[in-house]
């Protein structure tokens, strides 16, 4: 399922109804103060972007503690950029919005980390696995990641952890152990079959109450003879650096984890056979913009 231009038109016709839309999904349909739970939140006749209550008197911005917080651009152009990504399977370049929005080309930079930080902060990390389940764990080396890596070697590590229901994916400094195991630890509930590959770093998996099965892929072993294999992550990183070559080495290094949340998202969503779009647009969550990258003054969107 997917939302057209149309299906777009017709949800928001104007900031309005985008600010409305946005307000219920953060405040609920009966728009209750978070202080004093009077109903009724009513908006502001000078500034149409805040929520005034009537009880305690305090006021709110529409998209209080989300990336959209204090936010001064067009919400009708934010909910419109997230159809773009909805329906692209290649990442959307600075240029694209800057012509099509017909905006400055900052202001185009803006408008993508916003939605690429807002969607960061839908893909949040899920448990993966549980007792009879598969969960495969992998690091791969994204390369042309500038201002990634030391000398030539410009790119980043990525770690990855996937199962029948989605993907964590995160960015590492090193395959090391100490700084792998918390993540695994964290991410992947005991009982669960953990397939990986020779790395060292796996080694003692069965004594944090995994099972754990290492294909020598030194050897070009990608599948034993039980059929338990690497295919599914080694799915998940073709589909990544195919997103990913799209940008024509363009990644900066700061802004590359919104990048990789933005396709982190996606997948799951696609997996789950659910309409991106909407999911998108039915949460707002909480989220910090100190993890936008921080060269650019974002309130100025």
């Amino acid at each position: 399922m997917t939302v057209n231009i149309d299906d777009f038109d017709r949800m928001f016709p104007d900031e309005r109804a985008c600010l409305t839309h946005v307000a219920h999904v953060r405040f609920g349909t009966d728009l209750r103060c978070p202080n004093c739970q009077a109903r009724g939140l009513r908006r502001s006749m000078t500034r149409p972007k805040r929520l005034i209550c009537s009880g305690c008197k305090r006021d709110y911005s529409i998209g209080q503690g989300t990336v959209f917080d204090h936010c001064r651009g067009s919400f009708r152009d934010l909910l419109y950029l997230m159809l773009i990504l909805a329906n692209s399977t290649a990442i959307i370049s600075t240029s694209f919005v800057e012509r099509h929005f017909g905006v400055s080309r900052m202001a185009a930079y803006r408008m993508l980390m916003l939605v690429r930080a807002h969607l960061a902060a839908l893909a949040s990390p899920t448990l993966r696995g549980g007792p009879g389940k598969n969960v495969h764990i992998d690091e791969t080396w994204c390369s042309n990641i500038r201002g990634g890596g030391s000398g030539e070697r410009n790119g980043l590590i990525v770690f990855g952890i996937i199962d029948e229901g989605g993907v964590n994916a995160q960015v590492i400094s090193s395959r090391r152990r100490e700084e792998v195991f918390p993540i695994i630890l964290q991410s992947v509930r005991p009982g669960s079959l953990v397939i990986t590959d020779q790395l060292a770093t796996y080694a003692s998996l069965c004594e944090h109450g995994y099972k754990h099965v290492a294909l020598n892929h030194s050897r070009g072993q990608w599948a034993n003879n039980s059929g338990q294999s690497s295919s599914m992550i080694e799915s998940y990183w073709t589909s990544l650096k195919y997103f990913l070559r799209f940008a024509n080495g363009s990644v900066q290094a700061p802004q590359f984890n919104l990048y990789l949340a933005e396709h982190v998202f996606k997948f799951n969503v696609s997996r789950s056979g659910r309409c991106a779009y909407a999911q998108m647009i039915a949460a707002f969550p909480a989220s910090d913009r100190n993890s936008l990258p921080q060269t650019v003054d974002f309130s100025r969107h």
